[in-house]
Formats: structure tokens, C-alpha cells, sequence
């Protein structure tokens, strides 16, 4: 029987992840399929109650449901746990899900692909304060890095470092920005500042990096801005790339060949700018 593996989330149907996922199980020869699930806000119970009934092997979680993923799991890994979310669910033998959060590793390892190796005593600026940048503060502040987050709900940003670095993490308002881009070396965007507004004003980067978790038109002035000031800007295809290569992991017990899929994935986005 052909295992059904998949992404919920809604919206869902411009996600990538099919593309990205079906490719690595024919590759593996794996009986597997992965589809899109649109799932409204409020109904991932009943979803995953459907699910249960039908031979299923792995989820993927996106918004809004990372939260609520993690709530329904039986057990949870200690990433998902302090994070707070759940991007990726397995199924138990004996019936239920273990949760995980796959995108603090995806994104450590899109900054090594990006040119960075060495994150302790960094000062970087993180932009935002949701779901995204709970994993990104949760990776950073393991690996060392000296954290601001600056968001333009306040509360928002001390609740996050407060969860996350016990409070270890400085935070302000992000319209206090200006203020700490100077000495930042490296800033990672988590918000849509950008997408309908103008681009996020950049002071000179003298090569330090600009990374945006978000990929494709919508953040596409903001890293030609970025370029144009000195910064080396980055956009967040690695880390979904990444990240789907740890779920899979996590499901089969095997890595994926990434460098195809990240050359694969670019290509249609490109096709679509």
C-alpha cells in the first residue's frame, strides 16, 4: 500500500514541499506519496483524526497549526518543546504523533551554506517575534550568539526572550532599528516588512549578512536593496529545503540529496519572479 506522507497548512497550496518531498521518494524508491492538505485554522484535531485511519508515515505542520500540532502530539522532542511548535509529526506505531521542529536546524544549516561557521559571542539582530523566529532565537542562543530581537509589539519580543534564552536574549522596539543595525553582524528578517511596504532601509552591510526567511517575489526588492548596500543577502529557500531534509530523516532514516533540491526549488521560484 503506497504511504501517504504531507504538509498542513492554510493556505498550503503554494508550498513547495510536495515538489521537494515527492522528488526525494522516487529518488529513494520509497512507496510514498507527499500532497498538500489545506486544513482551516481551528481544524487540525478532526484532520488528524481522518489521518490516523489511512497509512500514513509523516506531516509536515505550517501555519497556523504549529502550536496546536504540538498540543495534540503524545510525546515531543525537547527542540519542539522549548520552541514552542511542532513543524513536523511522525506516527507511533501504537497510534498518535511525536512532534518535532525540524526549522532551527534548517536554518543553522542554511547560515553554513551562507558563509557562516561561527555564530558564539555574534551580536545578531532578529526581526520579529513569531512562530519563525522562536525557532531561529531557540537555534541561535544554543549555538552562543549575542541576541536582540526587536519587534513592534514590545511585549511580544520579552515574551520571546523570556521563553526561549530565559531573558538572556536584549529586545526592543523595531522601530528602534536604526539604533542596532550598526553594531549587529548579521541580521535575520522573520517579518513581512517588505512584501506590501517599502523595503526595510539598510545602512552600508561592509559584507555582513542580510537573511530573510521568506523566498520569491515578495522579498525580492528587499535583497536587491540589501545587495545594493554591502550586505551579503541570503533569502529562506536553504532553511525550507533543510528543514524538509530533517523531517524526511526523521521519517526514513536516511539524507536526502539537498544540493539538487535547493537547484530544483530555485529554479521555479526564479521562473516566477
Amino acid at each position: 500500500m503506497t504511504a501517504l506522507l504531507g504538509v498542513i497548512g492554510d493556505p498550503v497550496s503554494h508550498s513547495l514541499s510536495p515538489e521537494i518531498h515527492n522528488a526525494w521518494l522516487r529518488a529513494a524508491g520509497i512507496d510514498a506519496r507527499y500532497d498538500p492538505i489545506h486544513v482551516v485554522d481551528g481544524a487540525l484535531p478532526a484532520a488528524l483524526s481522518d489521518l490516523s485511519d489511512r497509512a500514513i508515515v509523516g506531516l509536515n505542520i505550517t501555519l497556523p497549526h504549529k502550536r496546536a500540532a504540538l498540543d495534540l502530539s503524545a510525546k515531543a522532542s525537547k527542540t519542539a518543546q522549548v520552541i514552542g511548535a511542532a513543524n513536523t509529526l511522525t506516527r507511533l506505531p501504537a497510534g498518535g504523533w511525536s512532534a518535532d521542529n525540524t526549522d532551527a536546524a534548517g536554518f543553522m544549516r542554511a547560515l553554513k551554506l551562507a558563509g557562516v561557521t561561527a555564530i558564539r559571542g555574534k551580536n545578531v539582530l532578529v526581526l520579529g517575534a513569531g512562530g519563525a523566529a522562536r525557532a531561529i532565537v531557540y537555534a541561535l542562543h544554543e549555538a552562543g550568539a549575542d541576541i536582540v530581537i526587536l519587534n513592534r509589539t514590545l511585549e511580544r519580543a520579552a515574551q520571546l526572550s523570556a521563553d526561549i534564552t530565559q531573558s538572556n536574549a536584549s529586545y526592543s522596539s523595531l522601530d528602534e532599528f536604526a539604533d542596532y543595525v550598526r553594531p549587529a553582524d548579521m541580521i535575520i528578517n522573520t517579518t513581512s516588512r517588505g512584501f506590501s511596504e517599502s523595503p526595510l532601509q539598510l545602512p552600508p552591510g561592509g559584507a555582513r549578512l542580510f537573511f530573510d526567511i521568506s523566498y520569491g517575489r515578495s522579498v525580492e526588492a528587499q535583497l536587491i536593496h540589501a545587495t545594493g548596500q554591502g550586505w551579503r543577502a541570503e533569502d529562506g529557500l536553504a532553511m525550507l529545503v533543510y528543514q524538509a531534509a530533517k523531517s524526511f530523516e526523521l521519517w526514513f532514516d536516511r539524507r536526502p540529496d539537498t544540493s539538487s533540491a535547493l537547484k530544483h526549488c530555485r529554479e521555479i521560484v526564479e521562473a516566477k519572479i
